[in-house]
């Protein structure tokens, strides 16, 4: 439902902005993602000057969000920033179509875990936790500062999807069947150059891979009891 998808989030952000706008606040921190980058024509890792390349209704309502955050930093001085982080994954995730909770759940069932693109597709994967603390980070940074519209990948090492899920299997101790779709023209590889938050704001992921997906099995584990 594209339109659904821009009343949410392109909308529903201007309406933020707005109430930022006519009720200063102190920092507005702007969710977009790591999939407005799309398919780039430039050597990886790319960093926040990219072009925002990808068509689909998701990263394109993404986009407009993040020009607009931009344009309110801009036009009328409201203390914005915009982190473009990738995947997020962690125990409470209720999204059981996402790649890392379905793994898991087929896995501790011991079912095929199904992909729906080819499985080779590289994407970053970031524990919840250290997602979480880029956006706290970013905040306080901008209420010190006063700074308006700057933009940040909050990234780590990209992995295909057969990957993770082998990286989730062998947590695990289970061996995974995995079945694979076909290739996605929509779906591109994500290398994103995260230096700039690192540098500017001092934030790093404090997991592994490994290790956020350790703690989120575990929390898989103790909610089903498997």
């Amino acid at each position: 439902m594209p339109r659904r998808t821009f009343e949410v989030i392109a909308l529903g952000t201007v309406n933020v902005l707005e109430a930022c706008r006519l009720f200063p606040v102190w920092a507005v921190v702007t969710a977009s993602s790591n999939h407005v980058y799309g398919l780039q024509m430039t050597r990886p890792p790319w960093d926040e000057k990219a072009r925002l390349n990808h068509l689909d209704a998701y990263p394109v309502s993404k986009i407009c969000a993040d020009y607009m955050a931009r344009a309110y930093a801009a036009v009328y001085r409201v203390p914005t920033a915009i982190l473009r982080n990738t995947n997020c994954f962690g125990p409470d995730d209720p999204h059981m179509d996402h790649i890392v909770p379905s793994a898991i759940m087929a896995l501790m069932d011991g079912k095929p875990v199904v992909l729906r693109s080819d499985g080779m597709v590289r994407k970053a994967y970031l524990y919840v936790e250290d997602v979480a603390e880029a956006y706290v980070m970013t905040a306080r940074w901008l209420a010190e500062r006063w700074e308006h519209g700057e933009a940040f990948n909050v990234s780590g090492t990209p992995v295909t999807a057969v990957e993770i899920v082998e990286r989730i299997a062998g947590i695990m101790g289970v061996k995974a069947k995995i079945t694979t779709g076909e290739y996605d023209p929509l779906q591109y590889d994500e290398f994103l150059n995260d230096r700039k938050i690192r540098k500017v704001v001092g934030w790093k992921p404090r997991h592994t891979l490994d290790e956020g997906l350790r703690k989120t099995i575990d929390g898989f584990r103790a909610r089903y009891g498997k």
